[in-house]
């Protein structure tokens, strides 16, 4: 039977995995810099392919953990390792709304 003090540390343990560092590489060459904005001091340069701790994320701008001083990168600068899918090819669509008329000896046609 669980009781609440099993309950309270498997919830922290959790906690804890969720909201931990993830790791992470870079995809290409970036500013590492002092504040989440573009108009922030550069701190360093982050190389294409270096592994870097995730520590958070905003809308843009992650905070990481790097070899040399800690900064905000850009999101889009970052692979997650998430999976990557197929693209598969679209095609074309036709409408489901008439595309032409024609007078006939009944009134309009439209197809």
């Amino acid at each position: 039977m669980l009781n609440l003090k099993t309950l309270t540390i498997a919830g922290a343990m959790l906690v804890a995995m969720i909201g931990g560092a993830s790791a992470a590489t870079l995809d290409y060459n970036t500013k590492v810099l002092d504040a989440p904005n573009k108009w922030a001091n550069v701190l360093q340069w982050g190389w294409a392919g270096e592994n870097v701790n995730v520590q958070y994320c905003g809308a843009k701008y992650c905070f990481v953990h790097i070899s040399g001083p800690d900064g905000f990168v850009k999101k889009s600068a970052i692979d997650f390792g998430y999976p990557t899918y197929p693209v598969y090819p679209t095609y074309p669509s036709y409408p489901s709304y008439p595309t032409g008329c024609i007078y006939g000896p009944y009134g309009y046609v439209c197809i």
